[in-house]
């Protein structure tokens, strides 16, 4: 969104899409998105198939 915003002038600059900046923004929001996704998603997929083998253990 901040790209298309254009706060300050930082991500196009006389017409031209200012690359580095755009690299910049998006490795300091996916980087730390999935440094703390990633537990989140194990622990979560390591309930879930705790429960269902428990399930399938009774039939």
């Amino acid at each position: 969104m901040e790209l298309v915003e254009n706060p300050g002038g930082i991500f196009w600059q006389e017409g031209e899409l200012q690359w580095h900046f755009l690299y910049d923004t998006a490795i300091s929001w996916l980087v730390p998105s999935f440094i703390y996704s990633l537990p989140l998603s194990a622990v979560a997929g390591a309930l879930i198939s705790v429960k269902y083998s428990r399930d399938n253990e009774s039939l």
